[in-house]
């Protein structure tokens, strides 16, 4: 883990936050309770996106709307790989991630959907959600265990429509795998 970020858990304005941004995306489904009724499953989150970007229901400047269909992907993929969410504090702000707690696997779902959409590209949402839980598995089979240590060097890599930032420990070679 690099030595400059800093993991906790969530505080109330923090899960305050992320709810709002949750809300924005749960009140399309007013007045329909068969859709409030699936949304309640990872598969019927990802059905809930997946309608709403087909729908072109936000425009690519609405990035906190846009956030939101990520923190929904974030509850899917923790729900089905059993991740956790924490709050990353780093040189560059704050921001909600996912971690495979005793791992260095990090996910950062709120901004998957908003760049690429933001990019002009078109999004699957079960292509990529089964893009990131193949990662995961993958990673975690091959080890990615946390491992202290101040010395990093950065490197980027493009995987199956995500974009795995991987940190190798020089003296370790241990690697920290943080998937946006």
């Amino acid at each position: 883990m690099n030595s400059d970020q800093r993991f906790r858990d969530l505080g109330d304005e923090d899960r305050k936050w992320l709810s709002d941004q949750r809300r924005t995306i749960e009140k399309l489904l007013a007045g329909n309770p068969d859709a409030q009724l699936k949304y309640q499953t990872s598969a019927g989150k990802l059905g809930t996106i997946r309608a709403v970007l087909e729908g072109c229901t936000f425009r690519s400047d609405q990035t906190f709307e846009l956030q939101g269909l990520g923190i929904i992907l974030g509850d899917a993929l923790s729900a089905e790989m059993g991740l956790v969410w924490k709050m990353l504090e780093d040189q560059y702000g704050i921001s909600p991630c996912l971690v495979a707690e005793g791992t260095s696997v990090v996910l950062y779902p709120q901004t998957m959907i908003s760049k690429r959409i933001e990019r002009g590209e078109a999004v699957d949402v079960f292509d990529l959600f089964n893009s990131v839980c193949d990662q995961i598995e993958d990673l975690k089979a091959r080890g990615a265990e946390m491992t202290p240590n101040s010395s990093f060097q950065r490197t980027c890599r493009s995987n199956g429509g995500c974009i795995a930032w991987c940190t190798t420990s020089r003296s370790s070679g241990a690697t920290d795998t943080q998937i946006r």
